[in-house]
């Protein structure tokens, strides 16, 4: 079999091609990016009400539902890797950015929060928008952009924030970039499939 050199525009071709088939797999009907959304957005909601209550010291509890759903997600994630004919490049790419951020924000919520004594909230916001962002540059999906961009303010903001705040901060930047992105996709799938 012999390597046949591609011309600049073929290789254009061949990335654009590989992006579009990306875009229109990207967890077909946004599912991924709406389950995550609604349960930060649970366990933030959750975590604002504890801190108004005599139960305040078990404010960070709720978040104890992301291990559970980080397995459940492996495991939808896996079948659906598995019916897919030939993976791709991007495809994987992608799966290695979102598995490297979720881990890094359980262990600075999880370990560092704990050890340090500090909200692990303007590290988890901004880790969450650098794969944010880059999911949406490497589609070429302006909602996954401009909202990795807003949870990114909100991350830096909130070091300014006081902690009673936080959970408030964390509901806006999940809205932002994982519910309105997940919506514009779901209703994008709706009509496509329509």
């Amino acid at each position: 079999m012999e390597n046949k050199e591609l011309t600049p525009n073929e290789s254009l071709k061949i990335i654009n091609e590989m992006i579009a088939g990306t875009k229109a797999k990207m967890n077909e009907n946004g599912f991924i990016y709406l389950f995550w959304g609604w349960l930060i957005l649970i366990c933030a909601l959750s975590q604002f009400i504890l801190l108004n209550t005599e139960y305040s010291e078990f404010n960070f509890y709720p978040y104890f539902l992301a291990i559970p759903g980080a397995i459940y997600t492996a495991i939808v994630e896996s079948k659906r890797h598995k019916k897919q004919k030939s993976p791709d490049y991007i495809n994987h790419v992608m799966t290695a950015l979102w598995i490297t951020a979720g881990i890094n924000m359980m262990i600075a919520g999880f370990v560092f929060a704990p050890v340090l004594r500090t909200s692990p909230v303007p590290i988890i916001l901004i880790v969450l928008a650098l794969a944010t962002i880059v999911s949406g540059a490497t589609v070429k999906f302006k909602p996954l952009i401009w909202g990795g961009i807003i949870c990114n303010i909100l991350g830096i903001a909130s070091v300014f924030v006081p902690f009673f705040y936080h959970s408030l901060i964390v509901i806006a930047a999940i809205i932002a970039a994982d519910l309105v992105p997940g919506y514009i996709i779901r209703n994008q799938y709706k009509k496509q499939n329509a």
